[in-house]
């Protein structure tokens, strides 16, 4: 397969990257066409994590549910394995630095720890300051330990980052992660497992918007909730999604006040359910009111979308592309309204990606 590499050429067509059970895919959209796939790399390997070194073109880093990183120098074609690893321990985001040098990444992994590689994971080391904040041997998930889902270090205020965990809350560093502070504020708690444990947030996904870093927007188990002064505080706006419970998120790139979600039900293998019609939910007002949206999507879903396989991208409008475990990928161009399939794979999509 030849390799058409994305940045070669002008204009670039998109370039949309699954990270699913079984490996990495990759899809280009071309115009005559439309996508076609390009290549599946790291076949075998259950993929959760996927991010660009936003610094060095071409240079991403993959991380696995069994705890194996992997980095890419061709943008995605072909992979090393990296020079660390977690065994049995699964990698759950991957952040870029923001501030320093090509090469930087935050780590999160399983249990709730918070590492640092400044060298595109040939080393890395642990922020054991995050695992000092009181309370920290509680820190639970809600099947296992603590789901480190959500590091977002913010590009307009150096030194600092936002960080999600379920089930422990939000936190907020202003030094690079020297010291941290408990954000969570008065997003409701799950009691804690344990009689002697804290009661602790179940925070699904969290999201800062990069033109205004004091807007912030949460998922959680008992509601979807926007903050206006950088997570000093929440308001909860869950009236008119159909559930409590979301998972999904993602924001309108140039506006502040447009945010979308896909709400589910419960299930007992904790992942997050629609039975009947596929629908995304956005709101134009800072989630004050909802319209939901599914022109094009199955209106007898029976499938989850992971937290991670729901991306919003910069384009003439608001480009959205969500997956499904089912294998199935969607696509709308016009923030929304109107959706089309746009790819169909033999695994279920856990991680969405996409760059031009």
């Amino acid at each position: 397969m030849d390799k058409a590499l994305p940045g070669e050429g002008s204009p670039t067509p998109p370039v949309l990257y699954l990270g699913t059970s079984n490996g990495i895919r990759i899809f280009q959209n071309d115009a005559q066409t439309g996508w076609k796939a390009l290549a599946h790399s790291l076949a075998g390997h259950d993929i959760s994590a996927l991010a660009w070194d936003v610094r060095t073109p071409g240079v991403l880093l993959a991380g696995t549910a069994a705890g194996n990183l992997f980095i890419s120098s061709d943008s995605g074609f072909s992979w090393e394995p990296a020079g660390i690893s977690f065994p049995g321990r699964k990698v759950w985001t991957i952040a870029p630095d923001l501030h320093r040098n090509s090469g930087a990444f935050y780590l999160g992994v399983d249990g709730g720890h918070l590492f640092y590689t400044p060298d595109t994971a040939k080393s890395c080391e642990e922020l054991l300051s995050f695992r000092a904040l009181p309370g920290s041997s509680y820190w639970f998930g809600p099947f296992g330990p603590a789901i480190f889902h959500s590091i977002i270090p913010v590009e307009s205020s150096p030194g600092q980052i936002y960080l999600g965990l379920s089930v422990v809350g939000v936190f907020i560093s202003n030094n690079d992660g020297l010291d941290w502070q408990d954000t969570t504020a008065n997003i409701p708690r799950v009691p804690h497992e344990l009689p002697e444990g804290p009661d602790l947030a179940d925070i699904h996904k969290l999201a800062v918007h990069p033109l205004n870093p004091a807007r912030l927007y949460a998922t959680t188990h008992y509601g979807t909730f926007r903050s206006d002064d950088g997570a000093k505080s929440w308001e909860n706006i869950t009236s008119g999604l159909p559930f409590e419970m979301t998972r999904p998120l993602a924001l309108h790139p140039d506006d502040p006040e447009t945010v979308y979600v896909i709400a589910h039900e419960d299930s007992d293998d904790a992942l997050p359910l629609i039975r009947g019609p596929l629908q995304v939910h956005r709101s134009r007002d800072g989630g004050r009111h909802w319209q939901p949206l599914g022109s094009g999507l199955p209106q007898q879903a029976n499938c989850s979308v992971l937290r991670e396989a729901f991306i919003s991208h910069a384009g003439e409008d608001c480009h959205l592309y969500l997956g499904t475990n089912k294998g199935q990928v969607f696509a709308s161009y016009d923030e929304g309204e109107n959706w089309q399939s746009i790819a169909q794979v033999d695994s279920s999509v856990r991680v969405v990606r996409v760059s031009n």
